[in-house]
């Protein structure tokens, strides 16, 4: 509720790992929320995560190794394309895949969010689902296209949705959600399966093109830029 939070949340985000925002469990009548640690770093190995996350979906009953080397070996693999990373991609979107994957297991809700220098993404993952944001670079005139598509004045869609310009370009944040696949979801029957490396475990679902922070009056706006 401070008006300086913004700010406080800017000066702490260069912090090495990450920071860790939760509910005030004090305050009953209000969602109300604290930056309570920072620094943080789940330590867990990507192979305990990439078990956990098996078990969870039926490919193996206890143990990674159980079905031989090769087999561990694909479901680390998938363990990152769960998460929408290239195979073995290093640094903090590992270290935030490994706390997703832990966080699952404690009771409640939670999200992760991990910003890139590599893919240019702010990637989040919750109980919803993953999906990446990036900055969308196009001229003027795409841009009174696409809010001319969906009935918007040009000069409305530019101070909600553009949050910069570039010469005769705008700027605007555009998000693509994710759903997984049968193959990544647990079985209805809860019996034991083998794995696919070959079968996709993603898929593009809705594509959006996001209103500015702090902008509540206006939907984000559908736009299928992905596959076409």
């Amino acid at each position: 509720e401070s008006i300086h939070f913004k700010n406080f949340l800017k000066i702490m985000l260069p912090v090495d790992y990450a920071l860790l925002i939760q509910g005030d469990s004090v305050s009953l009548a209000k969602n109300r929320y604290g930056l309570t640690h920072f620094h943080v770093r789940v330590d867990w190995p990507i192979t305990e995560a990439a078990e956990d996350m098996a078990r969870s979906l039926r490919y193996i009953s206890k143990d990674i190794f159980e079905k031989g080397d090769k087999y561990a070996e694909d479901i680390q693999k998938k363990f990152f394309e769960y998460f929408g990373l290239p195979v073995m991609v290093g640094g903090r979107r590992t270290a935030a895949i490994v706390a997703a994957q832990y966080l699952k297991r404690i009771p409640g809700i939670t999200t992760v969010y991990v910003g890139s220098s590599e893919s240019r993404a702010l990637i989040r993952i919750s109980e919803r689902g993953l999906s990446k944001s990036v900055l969308m670079k196009r001229s003027l005139k795409e841009l009174d296209e696409i809010a001319e598509g969906v009935g918007l004045p040009p000069r409305a869609f530019k101070k909600n949705y553009v949050v910069a310009r570039e010469k005769r370009c705008g700027i605007c944040v555009f998000q693509a959600s994710y759903t997984r696949s049968y193959h990544a979801r647990e079985p209805e029957d809860g019996k034991l399966r083998e794995i696919r490396p070959d079968l996709h475990w993603l898929t593009v679902g809705e594509q959006h093109i996001l209103p500015k922070p702090g902008v509540l009056k206006y939907p984000p706006i559908p736009l299928n830029l992905i596959y076409t």
